[in-house]
């Protein structure tokens, strides 16, 4: 009996090849709709959401995926005006304070720099990082991404912005500007009379618009407007 032909080549006919590409791609479809929770590392099957909607995790009712609606567009417009109304707000007093010997206008920085001089260093350097250097990250980040996308191209380095964002989160405390406001106001009201300026309602209109801005960011509908181009 002769021994059988031993071929390293296993060969795939064109019903095969056609079979395969077709489980490939279920599967990679499906694979799109795994999430693994990020609190309780449950992975589960996540359909496709309406605009406005939210998915939640079975286990511990974490939210895993979230359709933002207006998408990308709505995200830039609130990260246009939060960049205004950041700028703005640093420009324009915040308070003045009538004194014997004039009118005194503060600005954001201002209320900084008096904390500083009052030997307050550590909580000035707080504010200046939570307030001015966390913020100004992430609205670069946000018109990084944001920009290129409705603008029909590609952003560069769309992962390092994305994780810079999600990084930063927990530091994004835009609130404290009202903190830095009321602490500088308090800190100077022996000295006189305390009017409030334009200013403060730039920085209420900042702190929402920013909030806003980071509300309908979401990452996945980013990559999803990627994958067409990839």
């Amino acid at each position: 009996m002769p021994d059988a032909v031993v071929d390293g080549n296993f060969p795939i006919g064109a019903a095969g090849l056609t079979m395969l590409a077709a489980t490939v791609a279920w599967l990679a479809h499906e694979m799109t709709h795994l999430h693994a929770c990020h609190d309780c590392d449950a992975v589960q099957k996540v359909a496709d959401l309406r605009r406005g909607a939210r998915a939640r995790c079975f286990r511990c009712g974490a939210v895993l995926v979230r359709q933002p609606p207006g998408g990308p567009t709505n995200a830039l417009a609130w990260s246009l005006a939060a960049a205004c109304f950041f700028i703005l707000s640093h420009v324009f007093p915040v308070v003045a304070f009538e004194m014997p010997g004039g009118v005194r206008e503060l600005t954001i920085i201002a209320g900084m720099a008096e904390l500083g001089d009052g030997q307050m260093v550590i909580v000035t350097v707080a504010l200046v990082f939570s307030t001015l250097i966390v913020p100004l990250l992430q609205l670069t980040a946000l018109l990084s991404v944001l920009w290129p996308i409705e603008s029909g191209r590609a952003p560069h380095s769309v992962g390092t912005a994305i994780r810079a964002l999600f990084h930063l989160a927990p530091w994004g405390m835009v609130e404290i500007f009202l903190l830095a406001v009321l602490v500088s106001a308090v800190k100077l009201q022996s000295d006189g009379d305390i009017y409030p300026r334009v200013g403060i309602v730039l920085v209420v209109a900042f702190v929402f618009t920013m909030s806003a801005a980071l509300a309908a960011f979401e990452p996945r509908q980013i990559w999803s407007r990627l994958e067409p181009s990839s």
